[in-house]
């Protein structure tokens, strides 16, 4: 089933490649034309095969090539950070004279520093080996006062210095460039991007201006903004790399501080010491992992978001990850359950909540972080069966491992391979996930401080499983 499901997603890629890079041109407002899988098809600053920026786009989309030179290369940078870990200075693609601009080039500044952090400080070698990475243009609109405002979707696939056999990927990562042309060069005003290490990052860096009333966190609409005005202001870069180094040493100690409880965790693994070992619940049936790991591969998309249909998806309204793990886990065989209060349930039959003991609506359980944690540590009789809290080493293929900063827990995914060393001992999980699409990543990997557990084992049933299908 691996195997095919390899060769599959490899085919699928490379097909978008194809499509994407061969049969669409990407017109350039100078009067001149690129046609993508040309010379933009490998960012030719990198001479390195292994380094790739693809440009891509579904039609014909209008933008300078010179926009699209700083797309490639502020990219390129950042990727590239992550090959040998010598850290890239980001804040050389924006206009620092604008207060805004200044605190948005920080804050994708920090995401990075701090992501190189907490990988270098993994046990795993996460150095890049091979990357790829795809940018759909999906919107190039003028915004007036030689404003550009430029939307993609990222699409990546990678190699680990660890793991060099294995791919990971990654795709639907939604970015928003605000761009301006001033004498003759483009800079980057604002860049957003849709990942948790951007959201981290941001949190982190806005929180801490929150502090200061000297200060204030601009929120910049393109319609609204009033650059004209933001660049009369005095841009301290002193004050802005001040807060950066504060919240990047507080985000470093934070994450080593859980670096060091998963290696202990791991040391107690070794050992089998873990300290939740003689934990045995009881239940009647068993979860087929294997059926729940084939569905978390069937619905993750390697070249774009890909979701179930038969299921609502919950992308915009705060994230489809626990959403995909429950339809994962009824894919295994755990049977929705209607028993007890609303914060007891596990079931959805439509979108509206429902606390009634029936065959209606949707439990929080279902698509929330926290609250399925709640429903899998709590839950009594009918149901899921899982244990909460032991060693994250002790897992296997179809559990679950959640992911927070900062005591909140944000994340939800499932392991679909356990990599192990010539001794047979584990030395990560491949995890799948939905919101950002993401097939056999490392579990260490992520940008998130803290990690826990849910072992899935089986459920109980009074009457087995009879209840009606989600329609």
């Amino acid at each position: 089933m691996k195997k095919n499901n390899a060769i599959y997603r490899m085919l699928a890629l490379l097909g978008l490649s194809i499509c994407l890079c061969t049969s669409c041109t990407l017109k350039v407002s100078d009067e001149t034309s690129i046609q993508n899988g040309d010379n933009d098809e490998i960012a030719l600053r990198a001479n390195n095969e292994q380094q790739k920026i693809v440009f891509a786009n579904l039609g014909t989309i209008s933008m300078p090539k010179a926009v699209e030179l700083l797309i490639r290369d502020f990219t390129l940078d950042y990727y590239s950070s992550f090959v040998d870990y010598q850290e890239a200075n980001l804040l050389s693609y924006f206009d620092l004279e604008y207060e805004a601009s200044a605190q948005n080039a920080y804050i994708n500044q920090l995401a990075l520093s701090y992501l190189l952090a907490v990988r270098k400080g993994q046990e795993s070698d996460l150095r890049l080996n091979y990357y790829e990475c795809i940018l759909e243009i999906i919107e190039a609109t003028e915004m007036g006062n030689n404003l550009l405002r430029v939307v993609l979707l990222e699409h990546s696939q990678i190699r680990y210095s660890f793991i060099p056999e294995r791919t990971t990927y990654a795709s639907g990562i939604k970015h928003e460039f605000l761009v301006q042309k001033t004498d003759d060069e483009w800079k980057i005003l604002i860049h957003t991007k849709q990942e948790d290490v951007y959201y981290v990052a941001e949190k982190g860096f806005t929180s801490e201006f929150k502090k200061d009333e000297a200060t204030e966190t601009l929120d910049v609409s393109e319609e609204e903004f009033n650059w004209d005005i933001d660049k009369e202001k005095i841009v301290n870069l002193a004050l802005l790399d001040e807060r950066y180094s504060k919240v990047l040493g507080l985000l470093v100690l934070d994450a080593n501080e859980s670096i060091h409880n998963n290696v202990a965790a791991y040391e107690q693994y070794l050992e089998g010491t873990s300290e939740f070992s003689d934990l045995e619940p009881v239940w009647e049936n068993e979860y087929d992992r294997e059926k729940a790991v084939e569905y978390a591969y069937e619905w993750t998309g390697c070249c774009g978001l890909l979701r179930n249909p038969v299921w609502k998806a919950y992308d915009e309204l705060g994230g489809n990850c626990n959403n995909f793990i429950s339809q994962c886990l009824y894919a295994g065989g755990i049977p929705m359950d209607i028993t007890g209060s609303i914060n007891n349930q596990w079931k959805w039959y439509g979108d509206c909540l429902d606390e009634k003991e029936r065959h209606s609506g949707r439990s929080s359980s279902w698509s929330g972080v926290d609250e399925f944690y709640e429903y899998a540590m709590n839950n009594e009789g009918p149901g899921l069966v899982a244990i909460v809290g032991d060693n994250i080493y002790s897992g296997q293929i179809g559990d679950v491992i959640q992911y927070g900063t900062d005591g909140k827990w944000t994340h939800s995914v499932i392991i679909v391979d356990v990599i192990r060393d010539e001794n047979d001992m584990l030395v990560d999980y491949l995890v799948n996930s939905n919101t950002t699409d993401r097939i056999d990543c490392p579990m260490s990997a992520y940008s998130y401080a803290d990690i826990r557990l849910i072992k899935i084992v089986g459920y109980n049933t009074e009457q087995g499983r009879t209840e009606e299908e989600p329609s």
